[in-house]
């Protein structure tokens, strides 16, 4: 797991929580990124009232500047977990996933 930076964050916590995102799926130099992207955001209040009133709206996307990063890190684990579903059931052969 990342070691957490000395400034705790909790909107980006709680944003990465409510996407089913966790610092094990990223490497330093991307979480640190989203986390640079997140401080200096100008939208943190809009942020903050948007994760009270209804976190599961995606009006966040449209002005958050971690929106790509967020996108990009919960596809590729759905990806994961769909290739770990298949493997499991049998559907695709280890082969497959190792060539």
């Amino acid at each position: 797991m990342q070691a957490m930076p000395d400034e705790h964050d909790e909107l980006l916590d709680c944003r990465m929580a409510m996407l089913g995102l966790n610092l094990d799926m990223t490497d330093g130099d991307t979480f640190n990124e989203i986390m640079r992207r997140c401080k200096s955001c100008g939208h943190r209040e809009a942020c903050t009232v948007d994760l009270k009133r209804d976190p599961n709206n995606p009006m966040w996307e449209t002005y958050c500047p971690n929106t790509g990063a967020f996108i990009a890190l919960a596809e590729a684990r759905r990806n994961h977990e769909a290739i770990k579903s298949l493997l499991k059931d049998g559907v695709i052969g280890r082969q497959l996933v190792d060539s």
